[in-house]
């Protein structure tokens, strides 16, 4: 039985990459049945390129990588990936941006026949566009209507003003039959670690998406320096299309918007990767112990944490690092700190997730049985388990697995979940092998 990291299939990871963004956009992450098509194909794929046997990381073909990048830049054209955006003229100028940097990324099909000045802007070119469009987005989407960001912005602002987040009265933005369809009401449903990056940000900017605009900016940087560090399976312009199919993502905005956490988990997840392959044992068992400490589902992924590279700092850290993180409300009272971490297990099954689940609803009428979600978790887990050995890739191959099964089967699954996944598939892409990482 091979063992997780050892192998990868690169051509497989990009093909789940490519069909899991391109569902986001056409769906916006919520149920649709050629979105959850490509979300099961794209799961699938990835599951075959981390798990079967392949003689070794095959090369990636750069004409192949050309056309991912165009067809998830294109995909734009369907749907803006902003949905509060204000006035008329992000849509048509976002697109034109589209076209434009699709025509330049058609570019690295015919390197000859371009001079090496043009080579050279060509890439500094379309990042200054990526990363343009991600700080666009509080200008061109100020006040979103999403519960997910006003429940945040109103928690930084009560823990400044000395108020416990986790029993202030939030704005409930949307009407009430709404919430009884949800099964819960709006809260600040995040581990007290969620509370780091967006307070800063509602002090210094006033809005706490850009504490996740900086960590998704910091995600292509930490890809970049990943894929330097690994250079024979990816020379020339293959590392630059592989951080181009992050950065040019659409869907990417989207998420960014609705401002979701994930790219702080995420962040947490990509440090501890540049830091693993460079031997930065105590900053990368840090890294990966908040990681675990992130959000309810990286916690249900603990026992993955005792079979990691520095499992036993990361463990120590993780056990000291929440008791800091926790300690405040032993003073102040743990009841609400429980009840709104545990109310999303309580919600309610969504019919507009885009999940396994979902479709069940869709097609009976009922939630799917309640065995489902927990079969598929614990079968992925298992999976994992038993091919771990302690290497870096491994370890995010076998978080891709848990994560993979639990969210295409759970009962609330969007877009943010998915684009949790994507990025791991490229964490695994630009990781060296782990015979080669891990000493």
């Amino acid at each position: 039985m091979t063992a997780l990291g050892r192998t990868i299939h690169p051509a497989g990871l990009v093909a789940a990459y490519v069909m899991i963004s391109i569902a986001q956009v056409i769906s916006y992450g919520r149920f649709d049945h050629n979105a959850l098509i490509l979300v099961t194909l794209g799961i699938g794929s990835g599951l075959w390129a981390i798990m079967m046997p392949h003689e070794s990381d095959k090369q990636l073909q750069d004409n192949v990588l050309v056309l991912c990048v165009v067809a998830t830049l294109l995909a734009a054209l369907i749907h803006n990936p902003l949905t509060y955006q204000r006035g008329g003229v992000w849509v048509p100028v976002y697109r034109i941006g589209c076209v434009l940097c699709a025509a330049i990324v058609l570019t690295y099909l015919v390197p000859a026949a371009l001079p090496k000045s043009v080579l050279r802007m060509r890439f500094l070119l379309l990042m200054a566009f990526a990363v343009g469009v991600r700080l666009a987005i509080p200008l061109a989407s100020p006040t979103p209507g999403e519960d997910v960001w006003v429940v945040q912005q109103e928690a930084a602002s009560a823990l400044l003003a000395g108020r416990d987040p986790y029993v202030e009265p939030y704005s409930q933005i949307f009407a009430p039959q709404v919430y009884e369809l949800f099964g819960y009401r709006s809260g600040f449903h995040y581990p007290p670690l969620s509370l780091v990056p967006i307070v800063p940000a509602f002090l210094f900017w006033g809005d706490i998406r850009w504490s996740f605009i900086l960590c998704d900016i910091f995600l292509i940087s930490a890809l970049w320096l990943l894929l330097r560090r690994n250079p024979k399976p990816f020379p020339g312009y293959l590392r630059e299309l592989i951080v181009l199919l992050w950065a040019l993502n659409p869907s990417i905005l989207f998420v960014l918007e609705h401002s979701w956490t994930e790219p702080f988990g995420l962040a947490l997840l990509a440090a501890f990767a540049l830091l693993s392959v460079r031997f930065k044992v105590w900053s990368a068992a840090v890294a990966l112990a908040l990681f675990f400490s992130f959000k309810q589902y990286t916690v249900l992924l603990f026992p993955l944490l005792l079979f990691a590279p520095f499992a036993g700092y990361a463990f120590v850290l993780f056990l000291a690092l929440n008791a800091v993180m926790y300690a405040p409300w032993l003073f102040i009272g743990m009841q609400g700190v429980a009840d709104s971490l545990l109310e999303p297990w309580r919600a309610r099954p969504r019919p507009d997730g885009l999940s396994l689940s979902a479709l069940w609803m869709n097609l009976t009428q009922r939630p799917s049985p309640s065995w489902f979600s927990a079969l598929c978790l614990w079968s992925g887990m298992w999976i994992a388990l038993r091919r771990l050995q302690g290497g870096s890739r491994g370890l995010l191959s076998g978080i891709f697995i848990v994560l993979a099964l639990l969210f295409i089967s759970a009962k609330q699954s969007f877009c943010n979940y998915y684009y949790f996944l994507s990025y791991i598939l490229l964490l695994i892409l630009a990781l060296p092998p782990d015979r080669e990482a891990t000493q």
